[in-house]
């Protein structure tokens, strides 16, 4: 029995060490298949419907052994018109390019495996005395792409569609018909469409493989941006070009789009450059003038500082970004650090969910100003009511102003009863629902920045 059970653990040893084996090898395999797809030395090029490949190397050894290379695709159709590469030791050896039938016979006399190489892409090998090589490609993949020139349906002239395994083109008015071959390095390159005076663009190949459905390109008329940037140190900005109602990030300069662009320093709305790109253009940055500021917001005791914010406001300023965060917090006081141009004025304003600024300095102005400013908030102004009775769990506040519904923070529970934060003094109307029935309502109520107690209020049964 020992015997036995020894012998059963014997075979099981080299069971898994087969398994293991058969496994570094299948991977290593893999590597070397992905490394030789990675090592794309030239890409198809479809220009205006016309098939080009600029390959240049060795023409086929007349007196080598013959191997024919076979290239379907995975349809069954040949693949015609094809570079195909011998290449042993890195070199290549013979060159050829496939007929009608996807056909082509190249000749070699090395005496080791020669790779095959299709339009740069490794796809096989063949041993030294094989006399033929046959190989389905990857899935044939029919596309359309639907184009624009400046906005109009259209295919500017001279259209470029550049791309590993693009085998053919068709144009129409608006449509461009592409037949492309989805091999596993194609699948991990790029589209790129082009057309003489008009900005590239370029897609993920498998993007376009996923999602399997029409491709839109919009063709934009180019010129030429250049960049000159005054002040030395640390880059500071973001370039923008404006699309439509929106501003895209410029992720190189040089040939680009026409149109609108601008320079905004980071983290805030301030503009520092603009330019319009019609033709040949500069966009001037200047950093010297940018000044260090920092902002502190006090608050009242028990109040939460980190949801204060402060408002900036100048000119040549995107009011999207009109709001700022603090850096840090600490006890009652918010820090804010602002870079700020010194070339204008900019209006400060403390931000607060719950709070106000003191009246008496509700902003601050700065112009070419680097330092600290401290700025002070206070409670808002409360309408205080009690509830006679028990509360009705669903009594719904209204407030009105001149006739129009004023937005308040809603119902603040205090120890003896009831408060209503507002945003500023004035005059209010008041209407109570309970179960979205009127159930009390007092008009002209006047409300200072010390606030209003109505004191007790009776909603009926």
């Amino acid at each position: 029995m020992r015997a036995l059970i020894a012998v059963c653990l014997v075979g099981l040893g080299v069971l898994a060490w087969w398994r293991v084996e058969a496994e570094t090898s299948r991977r290593a395999k893999a590597r070397e298949t992905a490394a030789a797809a990675r090592s794309v030395e030239r890409e198809t090029v479809i220009a205006s419907g016309t098939f080009e490949d600029d390959a240049a190397g060795p023409r086929a050894d007349a007196t080598g052994r013959p191997v024919m290379v076979s290239l379907r695709r995975t349809g069954g159709g040949p693949v015609a018109g094809a570079s195909v590469e011998l290449r042993c030791r890195g070199q290549v050896v013979a060159q050829g390019r496939t007929d009608a039938d996807g056909v082509v016979e190249l000749r070699h006399r090395e005496t080791e495996p020669v790779a095959v190489w299709m339009n740069g892409e490794a796809i096989g090998a063949v041993q030294p005395d094989a006399s033929a090589f046959d190989h389905a490609l990857g899935e044939e993949f029919r596309w359309t792409v639907r184009c624009t020139v400046d906005g109009q349906p259209g295919v500017p002239n001279g259209v470029v569609v550049r791309g590993l395994n693009v085998v053919s083109l068709e144009t129409s008015d608006d449509t461009l018909r592409i037949v492309h071959v989805l091999t596993p390095a194609a699948r991990q390159g790029k589209v790129v469409f082009s057309a003489p005076g008009y900005v590239s663009e370029e897609r993920d190949a498998i993007h376009i493989a996923r999602h399997r459905r029409d491709l839109k390109v919009a063709f934009h008329k180019s010129g030429l941006l250049a960049l000159y940037v005054l002040g030395l140190g640390e880059k500071r900005y973001t370039v923008e070009y404006k699309a439509g109602s929106t501003w895209r990030v410029v992720k190189a300069f040089g040939t680009t789009r026409v149109g609108s662009y601008r320079a905004r320093l980071d983290g805030t709305g301030f503009v520092i450059g603009e330019v319009e790109v019609d033709g040949s253009a500069t966009l001037e940055i200047d950093q010297r003038t940018i000044q260090a500021l920092v902002v502190h917001v006090a608050v009242p005791a028990g109040t939460d500082p980190k949801d204060a914010s402060l408002e900036l406001d100048a000119a040549r300023f995107d009011r999207r970004y009109k709001r700022v965060r603090p850096k840090e917090v600490e006890k009652s006081v918010a820090r804010f650090e602002l870079a700020i141009p010194g070339d204008r004025t900019v209006t400060i304003r403390p931000r607060h969910p719950q709070l106000l600024a003191d009246p008496a300095r509700p902003d601050v102005q700065v112009t070419n100003a680097a330092g600290e400013v401290t700025l002070r908030m206070v409670g808002k102004p409360r309408l205080r009511f009690r509830v006679l009775g028990k509360t009705p769990t669903s009594m719904r506040v209204l407030l009105y102003r001149n006739e129009e519904r004023v937005f308040h923070g809603g119902l603040v529970k205090e120890r003896d009863g009831w408060a209503i934060p507002v945003d500023e003094p004035g005059r209010y109307d008041m209407k109570i629902l309970v179960r979205r029935r009127p159930a009390f309502f007092r008009a002209d109520i006047d409300v200072g920045w010390d606030g209003r107690d109505l004191g007790a209020i009776d909603l009926g049964p």
